[in-house]
């Protein structure tokens, strides 16, 4: 049994955590992507020394896939996950497609 729930499946205990640093008063989806922004950058930053917004906005496709590698502990369907669904091309091309306007 798992407490994930919602769009980033969040453990209740993440959420918690996330929920209570930024303020967040309910689970929409305006929460929900600010708290997994909010936790992307703050493990990004933990494992890599570097800024995630930074690297996403070059562009580089060997940073793009590099982050979804980085952040698979935390989703384990990115690339490299535990639960892996994409390769690091195929997330390189759905931030591309989809996510390059978010930060």
């Amino acid at each position: 049994t798992s407490s994930a729930a919602g769009r980033y499946q969040f453990l209740a205990s993440t959420w918690d955590e996330q929920s209570e640093k930024l303020g967040l008063r309910d689970f929409s989806p305006a929460s929900q992507d600010a708290a997994a922004w909010n936790l992307a950058k703050q493990d990004y930053s933990a494992k890599t020394g570097r800024d995630l917004l930074e690297d996403l906005r070059s562009g580089d496709a060997g940073s793009i896939a590099k982050v979804g590698s980085v952040l698979s502990s935390t989703w384990t369907s990115l690339p490299s996950g535990i639960e892996a669904t994409t390769n690091g091309s195929k997330f390189t091309k759905a931030f591309r497609g989809n996510l390059s306007s978010y930060g």
